[in-house]
């Protein structure tokens, strides 16, 4: 085919002696131009086919090329919105953490903790707002919460021979949260009606005075029976050794559980009747406590023989050796 000789096509080059390539080069540099209304001035139509061919696919290009970017557009907007969200949360906090003259290390907390629910959630959730999953049929909202829950729920002693329906409703009804490093998660002498499984991390037991380490609680492991099941004052401190996941039962919850299961509800009852079980949890953290006081004392006696007396000779410290208490007492005789 050959194109008319007074066209832009001809005087560019595009003969039939040029390759195919060269010409979808030049056809693929045409349709970007006209389409995106921008060029270099040296594509200028000067047949009435030209001028016709470039009209129409400018228009069509305006449209094509408008509906590709607000695609983009909006795809990237949908995708930071829950970003920004977050970031507008974040600012308001700070805001009113300065309004309140909070100390930097309370500010600092409050932003770790933040910051790790970004982490987990991607600001599309947080612990206690609706399950992530919310649109799901109940059904399957349950087995996705028995597979995330149920494993560590069938594991406490009180709710081992519940059965899975009553293990499903029990992980419905139970709320993870997220600890940084360093957080208290209890403090002793609080009452909460609140049983906390470690999902994952490490809990560090913590003297009152929050400066002894008495014991480490791990994966699996559960504290809180005290308020849980009795309503009485917490008795230990728990602060997180690592990042932790917290299972949190509130008895409250499990209380409109156990409605729908008069077995387990019979032997929870009759378990809140034991007072023996209840100082049976005392006794175990007073020995806990005791256990870490004797390995402290031990440890000074031992770091006590280790230590060598001195005694004093001008800006000098010299060992005291037997001869040298020998003479002391021969001269205090005299």
């Amino acid at each position: 085919m050959r194109c008319d000789e007074n066209s832009w096509a001809w005087n560019a080059g595009l003969k039939t002696a040029k390759s195919n390539f060269y010409h979808y080069m030049y056809a693929a540099y045409f349709s970007t131009t006209t389409m995106t209304t921008v060029g270099y001035g040296d594509i200028v139509p000067i047949t009435v086919k030209e001028r016709l061919a470039a009209a129409t696919v400018a228009i069509v290009g305006l449209f094509v090329f408008n509906y590709i970017i607000s695609q983009v557009y909006a795809t990237l907007a949908s995708k930071n919105a829950t970003r920004v969200a977050f970031q507008n949360l974040l600012s308001a906090m700070s805001l009113l953490m300065e309004q309140e003259d909070m100390s930097i290390s309370l500010q600092n907390r409050i932003t770790e903790y933040m910051s790790l629910l970004w982490t987990k959630y991607q600001g599309e959730a947080h612990p206690r707002g609706p399950f992530i999953m919310h649109d799901l049929p109940v059904e399957l909202q349950q087995i996705v919460l028995v597979k995330e829950r149920g494993k560590l729920l069938s594991k406490i002693p009180y709710f081992e021979q519940a059965g899975q329906p009553f293990i499903g409703d029990l992980a419905s009804s139970s709320v993870i949260y997220y600890f940084p490093r360093g957080e208290i998660i209890q403090y002793s002498e609080t009452i909460t009606r609140e049983l906390f499984c470690i999902r994952r991390g490490t809990c560090q037991v913590l003297n009152d005075e929050l400066s002894e380490i008495l014991g480490l609680y791990g994966k699996g492991m559960y504290f809180g029976e005290a308020g849980f099941l009795f309503g009485k004052q917490a008795l230990m401190t728990v602060r997180a050794k690592t990042y932790c996941e917290i299972l949190v039962i509130d008895f409250e919850k499990v209380r409109c559980v156990l409605e729908r299961y008069p077995g387990v509800k019979s032997q929870i009852e009759e378990l809140q009747t034991k007072s023996e079980y209840y100082y049976s949890l005392v006794r175990t953290v007073e020995k806990m406590m005791k256990k870490t006081c004797k390995k402290l004392e031990e440890t000074n006696v031992t770091q006590e023989n280790k230590d060598v007396s001195f005694t004093y000779q001008g800006p000098l410290y010299s060992k005291k050796s037997k001869c040298c208490e020998y003479f002391t007492n021969v001269y205090s005789r005299h």
